[in-house]
């Protein structure tokens, strides 16, 4: 009690004397035996937690010495406190096996510690030493000293396994007991044991913390020297590379690479560590990486990335060089024009090369860029205490530099590019410009097929002829090749695109960007010519041949209508067929259809005609017929019309004029001519105004006849004065005007009819004679003069021999000619049955001169037509191809005016034989001569 009151605080004295007293007092009395408990448990309690307090300090002070065995040892010897009383507590089998277990396992693990420690520390220290600027060790010899840190490592986290796993043990039993037996956690064995093991919260002490602060007291030394031994290796690749060595600095990174993967060994044994002793982590890169060993691991992972950039960007910068020292390929020195697409095919490759290098640089650059972003944004992470002037926990020491030489060498690289652009786009634009002038002239052969090319003739010169299907089958295969040619200026077009900005902007780039640009689009241009021209051309052949079909349909037409008899049908039909044939052959040429067209068509025309020829001979016949009968009734107008027509109805199947038809047509266009020269027609542009004349002429005359009768002499003469004024200026425009010249011969008459009398006489004869030499105004003189004194002796007969002498009337036939022409006549026939073609000819003379001696001479006629059956038809509706063509161009010209172009053209038909015998040549002649 005395101690209890003068040294509360003296346990150890307070427990020794507690101890004694119960050994002595007689445990029958209960009051003494519970105080003597309660004192003996309070002042063993604080003993142990003195006991305890001293044991962290001088384990503290071992750890800061770093006497790691020592420490573990001055916590070793705690592992009593407490543990006699919680083993004579009664706390049943469980507590008590777990309890002893937990001593047992704790008791080995401190021994393989202690025996451990040596050896890594050794192991370090030899590993450590090996960091020895400025070289750098074997890699055997730091693989060999590295070989046995692996095991040793997992032994020490086993070992602080074990310990965690005691610490875990003895928690988990101590909250049974609290549980079950109310017990104070303070004063147990268990607690106390497990505080042995962790130390205080948040302090690296215990026994773990023992094992952690030699751990790191191991690592980071380890660590620093490897990553002063890559940071060397590093550097001398890295100055390899500077020097341009890039085989040896690929060699030197091998060996570098080696060392980091040491290292790197190194951090996954720690991290592994760290991560099972509870350091919280992050995850980088995808990986969970401790906080502890985050430094470490990234700067290793720096070394190894820029190691790799590095050892990648020197088989790159290698590839390049190559390159770059094989410079111009020796062809494009003399890259004329002939092999620009082989010289292109060679820069093509070069520059792929060249930009593969360039794109693997640029990348590795990125990649790079990356890591130190990841290593900046971990910054605070990284700043752990290091020596001075150490690179572990500083990524960015290998990153920046290589990130560096990287960008030097891309630059470099792209400067090459950069001039191998230059040439690879001049020798493409060389290789467009020729690909363009290719396909240019490629084009122009086939569309001057489509369009036409001139082929000479035998008869008729150059002719244009167009051969479309060949055009296009050249335009078809050229399609496929200009399609490439556009594919390949587009591909050029998005080169250009894809370059830099800097260097598409270059004054140089630019040019040939223009270039190439327009030549693009003179390919697109004549990509949709070429296309335009083969969709137009097919659209050509195609109508050909539905021409030429329907051309083939309607001359089996007009062969079934000739077959029939119908001639106007199979003429038509055949016109029509030959009109699609040959615009057939205007849009296709075809030798086949062309023959056809030359042979059986103009075989079928000429049938057509020599079977038509007969009924043709016979219309005409009737018609000089009728005309001859209009003729002699004095109709002409009527006689012309069936002469015109039986001249026309002639020309369908001969070339040469029917001479009767013309002979008639002679003698009433005279009689119309001059009846035509004595009557003002109704289409004159002066009708309105000569008649007005006449008839104020006409009514003077009357008056005038009036005032004479009536004894008024000077006003009636007055007044015939006028209407010969008048009369007068009709016949200064139209001088044989029947009307005006009978009121003039009218007024002489009333006038003095002794005197007119007296001049009749000398006016006939006058008359008469001017009928010998066919003076038309003799003639109308004559009939005037006949019209104004109808009972003069012999007058009509005057008159009829007037008309013979004129031609207006065929002379009446005597004796001596009817007999010649009857004569004519009998030999004719006989030369016509002879069938002898010389003989016809001269049959054709005679009839033609025996119906002129009596043209009533019928028999005549009938030979004649007879003979014309034979021996004419000759002339033809179709002509050849070829000439057809001319006389189409003659026919325009012709209805252009341009006359003589026209005759131009059809002299040149009229040297072909056959052209010559073409009813349509021959009538379109006529016309022309017409106008000329």
């Amino acid at each position: 009690m005395d101690t209890l009151e003068r040294e509360p605080e003296n346990d150890p004295r307070i427990l020794e004397l507690s101890n004694m007293l119960r050994a002595l007092e007689s445990p029958a009395n209960p009051y003494v035996g519970e105080f003597l408990g309660q004192v003996r448990s309070l002042a063993e309690f604080n003993v142990g937690r003195k006991r305890i307090q001293e044991i962290f300090l001088t384990a503290r002070r071992q750890l800061g010495e770093r006497d790691f065995t020592g420490a573990m040892d001055t916590y070793a010897s705690g592992l009593d406190v407490f543990q006699e009383a919680f083993f004579a507590a009664g706390y049943g089998r469980q507590a008590e096996q777990t309890a002893s277990n937990g001593l047992t396992s704790l008791n080995r693990s401190i021994q393989q510690f202690k025996t451990l420690v040596p050896s890594l520390m050794q192991t370090s220290a030899r590993l450590t030493a090996l960091d020895v600027p400025p070289g750098v060790p074997a890699i055997r010899d730091l693989q060999a000293v590295y070989a046995n840190v692996p095991p040793m490592l997992q032994t020490l986290s086993s070992i602080r396994q074990e310990f965690l796993r005691v610490q875990v043990a003895y928690a988990a039993q101590l909250a049974i007991l609290q549980a079950e037996q109310d017990i104070e956690p303070e004063r147990s064995f268990l607690a106390a044991t497990g505080w042995l093991i962790t130390g205080p919260v948040g302090q690296q002490e215990g026994m773990l913390g023992a094992i952690d602060q030699f751990w790191n007291s191991l690592i980071l030394p380890m660590e620093t020297a490897l990553a002063n031994i890559i940071s060397r290796s590093y550097q001398t690749g890295y100055t390899a590379m500077r020097n341009n060595d890039f085989t040896g600095g690929i060699a030197i990174f091998d060996t570098t690479a080696r060392y980091i993967a040491v290292a790197q060994g190194l951090v996954r044994e720690a991290d592994g560590f760290f991560t099972r002793a509870g350091s919280p982590t992050q995850t980088v890169h995808g990986q969970d990486i401790s906080t502890a060993s985050m430094s470490a691991y990234l700067t290793f992972r720096g070394a190894s990335d820029s190691q790799l950039a590095l050892q990648q960007a020197a088989v790159f910068a290698r590839a390049g060089v190559a390159i770059e020292r094989q410079g111009i390929p020796p062809g494009s020195r003399q890259a004329g024009t002939a092999n620009a697409a082989q010289i292109f095919s060679q820069e093509s490759t070069i520059r792929n090369a060249l930009q593969e290098q360039i794109r693997g640089l640029q990348a590795l650059h990125s990649g790079l860029d990356d890591e130190i972003q990841v290593a900046r944004s971990y910054g605070s992470t990284l700043a752990v205490p290091l020596a001075s002037g150490s690179i572990l926990g500083n990524p960015r020491h290998f990153l920046e530099p290589a990130q560096d030489i990287i960008a030097n060498l891309s630059r470099r690289f792209e400067v090459l590019d950069f001039n191998t652009a230059i040439r690879l786009y001049s020798i493409a634009n060389i290789s467009l410009q020729q690909r363009l002038d290719y396909a240019e002239g490629i084009f122009a052969e086939g569309d001057s097929l489509i369009q036409g090319v001139q082929r000479q003739t035998e008869n008729f010169g150059a002719q244009t002829v167009r051969y479309t299907a060949e055009g296009i089958a050249i335009l078809n295969r050229i399609n496929q090749t200009i399609t490439a040619d556009v594919a390949f200026a587009g591909e050029l077009m998005a080169m250009y695109e894809a370059e830099t900005r800097t260097a598409f902007a270059s004054p140089e780039i630019t040019g040939l960007h223009t270039v190439t640009d327009d030549l693009h689009n003179q390919l697109v241009a004549l990509h949709n010519r070429n296309a335009g021209a083969i969709a137009t051309a097919a659209t050509l052949v195609e109508r050909a041949q539905a021409l030429r079909v329907d051309g083939e349909r309607l001359f089996q037409s007009a062969r079934a209508a000739f077959n029939r008899g119908d001639f106007s049908g199979a003429r038509t039909n055949l016109t029509r067929a030959i009109d699609q044939f040959d615009a057939s052959l205007e849009l296709q040429e075809s030798a086949p259809l062309r023959a056809f067209r030359d042979t059986n068509s103009v075989a079928l025309a000429a049938e057509i005609v020599r079977a038509e020829n007969e009924a043709v001979v016979r219309d005409v016949r009737n018609l000089v017929t009728s005309a001859q009968t209009s003729f002699f009734a004095g109709n002409m107008e009527s006689a012309e019309s069936l002469l015109v027509q039986a001249q026309n109805r002639w020309r369908v199947t001969n070339v040469n004029e029917q001479p009767e038809v013309e002979h008639w047509l002679r003698l009433v266009r005279s009689a119309l001519a001059l009846n035509m020269a004595r009557v003002i027609p109704q289409t004159a542009p002066l009708f309105a105004e000569m008649s007005q004349l006449l008839s104020n002429a006409s009514r003077n005359y009357n008056e005038g006849v009036r005032l004479l009768n009536a004894g008024r002499r000077q006003e009636g003469l007055r007044l015939f004065n006028e209407a010969q004024m008048q009369t007068r200026e009709v016949r200064l425009i139209f001088p044989m005007n029947h009307s005006a010249r009978m009121l003039e011969l009218r007024i002489e008459q009333q006038t003095d009819r002794a005197a007119f009398n007296a001049a009749f006489q000398r006016r006939l004869n006058e008359a008469v004679a001017g009928t010998r030499a066919r003076d038309l105004e003799a003639f109308a003189n004559l009939q005037d003069l006949a019209e104004i004194n109808p009972q003069y002796p012999g007058i009509q007969n005057i008159i009829v021999q007037a008309e013979i002498t004129m031609g207006f009337r065929p002379p009446p036939p005597n004796p001596a000619d009817l007999a010649r022409s009857a004569e004519l006549t009998r030999t004719a026939a006989a030369h016509i049955n002879s069938r002898d073609s010389v003989r016809m000819g001269v049959a054709e003379a005679q009839l033609t001169e025996a119906i002129n001696l009596n043209p009533n001479n019928t028999q005549a006629q009938m030979l004649m037509d007879q003979l014309n059956v034979l021996v004419t038809g000759t002339g033809t509706f179709v002509l050849s191809s070829y000439a057809q063509t001319q006389y189409n161009t003659a026919l325009a010209e012709f209805l252009r005016g341009n006359h003589l172009t026209a005759n131009a053209i059809v002299q040149q038909l009229m040297l072909d034989p056959q052209s010559q015998r073409s009813t349509l040549v021959r009538d379109l002649r006529r016309r022309i001569d017409a106008f000329l």
